[in-house]
């Protein structure tokens, strides 16, 4: 009888077990796809739960939008509530700057697009704009309010609030408080409170 010698067994091919096609590509596209979920759900994760991701989502609005944001001295998150030093958001001719603000949320239900907050602070905020040259005209009474939220303060309050056209006295209002709800049909004020 013919058998070849041992070393010459060893070097026999292997039964390799084959895949079918379908599953080699199923990998191919499963893999990638799953790893770009987990990137996307941390990096949400990320801006929604930290304060540097706070403070990259506020830059990155800042940059994009119109009226631009920015804020300084961002401490917390949008989830469990934040303060800062100052955030300034400006518009074409016109600008607001809040000081001292601390926003500590209720509830957030981003599909519903529901924002309930449960305490808004500002220790100064100032809103000025451009004069205008010739006499305003009064806008007209828009249908809608178009807010694609349902925006619910529980209680905000506002140290000192100044308002007015810009060179000129200001109006001044302090120790306001009020709570009340605005979204794209009406803005309700349920309570308010303040001093002129």
């Amino acid at each position: 009888m013919n058998t070849p010698p041992d070393h010459e067994q060893s070097r026999a091919p292997l039964n390799r077990i084959h895949r079918p096609r379908w599953a080699t590509s199923l990998i191919v596209v499963l893999v990638p796809a799953l790893l770009a979920l987990a990137l996307v759900a941390g990096t949400g994760w990320w801006l929604y739960g930290t304060s540097s991701g706070m403070r990259a989502l506020v830059a990155i609005a800042g940059a994009l939008m119109s009226p631009s944001i920015t804020a300084h001295g961002l401490q917390g998150s949008i989830r469990s509530g934040f303060t800062a030093e100052s955030i300034v958001i400006e518009g074409s001719g016109w600008a607001l700057r809040a000081k001292d603000v601390r926003i500590e949320p209720r509830e957030l239900q981003w599909a519903g697009r529901i924002v309930d907050l449960e305490r808004v602070h500002a220790q100064s905020v100032i809103v000025d704009w451009v004069p205008s040259a010739t006499p305003a005209t009064p806008p007209a009474t828009p249908a809608t309010l178009a807010l694609p939220i349902d925006l619910r303060l529980r209680t905000a309050s506002i140290r000192s609030l100044q308002a007015g056209a810009r060179g000129a006295a200001p109006t001044v209002v302090t120790e306001i408080a009020l709570s009340g709800r605005i979204n794209g049909e009406a803005a309700v004020i349920e309570r308010g409170e303040f001093r002129h």
